[in-house]
C-alpha cells in the first residue's frame, strides 16, 4: 500500500518541476518585459519630446530668417529708389523730406525691429523716419560712451549684428550700395531689435519651455543660459551661421511611467502564474502517459522522466549498433565489388573470357557488349591515386563507347579497355581521354595498343601497348606537312578543282600507307577519314559515312580511296554548281566574321562570344570552310575592302582606319605581303586607269 503512494509522491515532484520551471520563467518573462516596455517607454516620450524641441526651434530659426529676409527687403527697396541716392539728397530739403515719409513706410515691414535708420558714412548723416541728425547727435542719443571713430570702424565690421546701448537693443547693420548716381557712395540700414522684446517673441511663439540662445556669425544675439545638454538648430544666410539653442526640459513623465509599469508587471505576473500552472499540467500529462506505456503499466515506479530517458537510450543503442553494423556491411560489399570487378579486368587481361565470366561481369557492373575491343597503357611517374584516374576516365564512358580502367599488377601504370560499336567511336573516345589527362598531368604517357574485334584480344593489344611504350613516337603529335596538304585538299574542294583536290587526297593516303605501324596507319587514315566528314559537315552535305566506316574496320585501302574520293568529287561538283551551303552554324561564324572584320576588337573570344561557340570550333570551321586559319581569313577581307577604298580615291592612312588597323605601318606590311607592292603604290597604279 506505499508504492501507490510513493508513486504519487514521485509523480508530484515532475509536476512541481514543471511548475516551478514554468512559474520562473514567468516572472523572468514578465520582469524583463516590464523594465523592456518602461525603458523604451521613457526613450520614446524622451525622444518625442526632444524632437517637438527641435522642431520647435527650427521654426524659430525659420522665422528669424523670414524676418531677415523682410529687412533685406526694406535695404533693397532702398538701394533702388531714387529718393535715397546722396545725389539725388543735395537737391534741397524737400526731397529730404519725401524720402522721410517714404523712409516712414518701411520702418515696420518686419515686427522684430522697432525703429530703423539710415547712416550715409561721407555726409555723416543718420536718418530717422522722424527727422535726420548728425551722426555726433545719433551716437549721443543712443550710445553717449561710443566716439565716432568706434562707431565708424564697427560699420567697417564683417558682422551684421551688434550692440550700441549695452546689452538692451541689438542693431542689424545692412550696405545699401548706391552704384546709379552716388559715385561709389554707400549707406547702411540699422535695423533696431529689443532683445527682450525679441526673447519674448520666439519664447510664447513656438512654446519654448526653457531660456533660448541665438547666436548670428558669432554675435550673440540672445544669449540665454549654456548648458551641457543643450539642443541646437543651425542654419545658413546668406553666407551667415545661425545657431538656435535651447536646453532640455523635462515634464516629469518618467516616475508616473514607472509607477504604471509597476502595475502593469504585477498583473502580468499574476496572469503568467496562472498560465504556467496551465502549461506545467498540459507538458506533465503526455509523459505520464508515456510512461504508462514504456513501463506497460497503469502503474509505474520510479521518476517518468528518468523511465522514459533509459528506455531511449536502449533504443539509441540497439539502433546505433545496427546502423554501424550495416555501414560497414556497405562498405566491406563496395570493396568486395571493386575486387571483383579488379580481378574480372585482370581475367580478361590475361586472355580468359567464356560464359560464366561473362555473367560475372554483370554482377560487377562491367559491360562488354560491343563490336571493336582496345587497350591503351597508361604510366605516370608522379604520385596519382588510381581512385582519381578512375573518376577522370568512367566520366568519359558513354552509352556507346565504354572505358574501364584496370589496376596492372605485374607492371606499373594501369590498363585502360575501351569498348565501342565502331572503331571511329573508339578513337574518338580515345583522343578525349588523352586530352583530359595530358591536361591534368602533362608528363603522362599513354599508348593505344591495336584494335580488333574479339574480346580474347584485349591482352595482346595491352602487350602492343606496353611494347610502344617506349619506342612509339606520340600519335598525336602532328605532322606538318600532312596537316599542310589536308588545308590545301580543302581549298581546292571549296573552288571546285576537282583534280587537284583528288591530287592531294592521294598524297595524304600515300603517307599515311608509308607509316611502319599498322597501328599508327590505321589512326592516320581515321583521321583523314573524320578530317572529311566534318568538312562535309560544315558545308551541310550529307554524306554516306556507313560506307567509308566499313571501308575502314576491314582496312581495305582501295575500297576506302574509292570511298573517300567520291566524296571529294560530290564536294566539288557542287562546289562548281554554286550549290554548296554551310551548316547553321558554320554559316553564322562565316557570316559574322565577314560582318565585323573591320572591327578594331574582332578576335576569335569575341567571334566565340557572340556566337555562343568556342574558340576550338571557330578555327575548325574557318579551316574546313574557307581553307585558312581566322587570323588569314579576316586579313583577306580588310585586304579585298582596303583595294576598293584605294581604287576609289581614298589615302592610305584613312583606308588603313576603315578596314581595322590602327598602326599605318602594320597595315602597309600586310597589304605588301598580299598584294605584293605597298598602298600608296597601289593606290597610284590604279587611279589613272580610272581616268581613261
Amino acid at each position: 500500500m506505499r508504492r501507490p503512494g510513493k508513486e504519487r509522491r514521485k509523480q508530484k515532484s515532475v509536476f512541481k518541476s514543471y511548475l516551478i520551471t514554468y512559474m520562473g520563467l514567468a516572472i523572468t518573462v514578465c520582469a524583463v518585459l516590464g523594465l523592456a516596455l518602461t525603458v523604451v517607454s521613457a526613450k520614446r516620450l524622451e525622444t518625442q519630446e526632444r524632437n517637438a524641441l527641435e522642431s520647435r526651434l527650427a521654426g524659430a530659426g525659420d522665422d528669424f530668417c523670414r524676418q531677415l529676409e523682410l529687412m533685406q527687403e526694406i535695404a533693397l527697396r532702398i538701394c533702388t529708389t531714387n529718393v535715397y541716392q546722396p545725389v539725388y539728397l543735395q537737391k534741397g530739403t524737400l526731397n529730404e523730406k519725401q524720402m522721410l515719409e517714404h523712409f516712414s513706410l518701411l520702418s515696420n515691414a518686419s515686427i522684430l525691429s522697432d525703429a530703423c535708420f539710415l547712416f550715409y558714412p561721407d555726409r555723416q548723416t543718420v536718418y530717422t523716419m522722424s527727422t535726420k541728425m548728425p551722426l555726433s547727435v545719433f551716437l549721443k542719443r543712443y550710445a553717449p560712451q561710443m566716439s565716432d571713430e568706434e562707431f565708424m570702424e564697427l560699420m567697417t565690421q564683417e558682422h551684421s549684428f551688434f550692440f550700441l546701448d549695452g546689452d538692451s537693443y541689438l542693431f542689424r547693420k545692412l550696405k545699401i550700395p548706391f552704384n546709379r548716381y552716388s559715385h561709389g557712395s554707400n549707406a547702411y540700414l540699422l535695423l533696431r531689435m529689443d532683445q527682450q522684446a525679441l526673447s519674448e517673441y520666439y519664447q510664447g511663439l513656438f512654446r519654448l519651455n526653457s531660456s533660448l540662445s541665438m547666436q548670428m556669425d558669432g554675435v550673440a544675439l540672445l544669449p540665454g543660459v549654456s548648458t551641457q545638454e543643450n539642443l541646437q538648430y543651425t542654419t545658413l544666410y546668406e553666407g551667415e551661421q545661425l545657431i538656435l539653442s535651447v536646453g532640455e526640459g523635462s515634464d516629469g513623465y518618467a516616475s508616473s511611467l514607472w509607477a504604471t509599469m509597476l502595475g502593469i508587471l504585477a498583473a502580468l505576473s499574476l496572469t503568467f502564474s496562472a498560465i504556467s500552472a496551465y502549461l506545467a499540467w498540459k507538458s506533465y500529462t503526455p509523459i505520464k502517459g508515456l510512461a504508462q506505456k514504456v513501463s506497460g503499466s497503469e502503474e509505474t515506479t520510479g521518476n517518468e522522466i528518468q523511465l522514459i530517458s533509459a528506455a531511449v537510450d536502449h533504443v539509441i543503442r540497439q539502433n546505433s549498433a545496427s546502423l554501424a553494423l550495416l555501414t560497414s556491411s556497405l562498405e566491406s560489399i563496395s570493396r568486395l565489388r571493386e575486387s571483383l570487378k579488379q580481378q574480372i579486368l585482370q581475367l580478361v587481361l590475361s586472355g580468359v573470357y567464356d560464359l560464366s565470366l561473362s555473367q560475372r561481369m554483370a554482377e560487377a557492373g562491367l559491360d562488354f557488349s560491343g563490336h571493336q575491343f582496345c587497350a591503351a597503357h597508361i604510366r605516370y611517374d608522379a604520385a596519382i591515386s588510381t581512385e582519381e584516374l578512375n573518376h577522370l576516365v568512367s566520366g568519359q564512358s558513354t552509352e556507346d563507347t565504354r572505358l574501364y580502367l584496370a589496376v596492372l599488377s605485374t607492371h606499373n601504370g594501369w590498363a585502360l579497355l575501351m569498348i565501342s560499336q565502331n572503331e571511329y567511336d573508339l578513337l574518338a573516345a580515345f583522343d578525349t581521354v588523352c586530352e583530359d589527362l595530358v591536361r591534368r598531368y602533362p608528363d603522362i604517357s599513354i599508348k593505344l595498343g591495336t584494335i580488333f574485334g574479339q574480346v580474347q584480344k584485349l591482352a595482346y593489344s595491352l602487350a602492343v601497348a606496353q611494347s610502344e611504350q617506349e619506342s612509339a613516337p606520340d600519335m598525336f603529335e602532328q605532322n606538318a606537312q600532312a596537316a599542310e596538304m589536308m588545308e590545301e585538299m580543302k581549298k581546292r574542294i571549296y573552288n571546285g578543282a576537282e583534280e587537284e583536290a583528288l591530287s592531294h587526297l592521294n598524297l595524304l593516303l600515300q603517307e599515311a600507307s608509308r607509316e611502319p605501324s599498322l597501328l599508327f596507319r590505321r589512326y592516320r587514315i581515321v583521321e583523314l577519314v573524320h578530317q572529311i566528314l566534318t568538312f562535309a559537315r560544315e558545308l551541310n552535305c550529307q554524306m554516306n559515312a556507313q560506307e567509308v566506316v566499313g571501308s575502314l574496320n576491314h582496312l581495305d585501302e582501295e575500297a576506302l580511296h574509292e570511298s573517300l574520293a567520291g566524296i571529294v568529287r560530290k564536294l566539288c561538283a557542287l562546289s562548281s554548281r554554286g550549290e554548296m551551303t554551310l551548316s547553321p552554324s558554320a554559316k553564322l561564324i562565316i557570316d559574322y566574321v565577314e560582318q565585323h572584320a573591320m572591327d578594331y576588337e574582332i578576335c576569335l573570344d569575341s567571334v566565340a562570344s557572340a556566337c555562343d561557340v568556342s574558340s576550338k570550333q571557330i578555327s575548325r570551321v574557318m579551316r574546313s570552310v574557307v581553307g585558312m586559319s581566322f587570323r588569314e581569313y579576316v586579313s583577306l577581307l580588310r585586304i579585298r575592302q582596303a583595294q576598293e577604298l584605294l581604287k576609289a580615291g581614298v589615302s592610305a592612312t584613312e583606308t588603313a582606319h576603315q578596314v581595322g588597323y590602327a598602326d599605318i605601318s602594320y597595315f602597309t606590311k600586310v597589304f605588301r605581303s598580299h598584294v605584293g607592292c605597298t598602298p600608296g603604290q597601289y593606290r597610284d597604279s590604279v587611279l589613272p586607269c580610272r581616268g581613261i
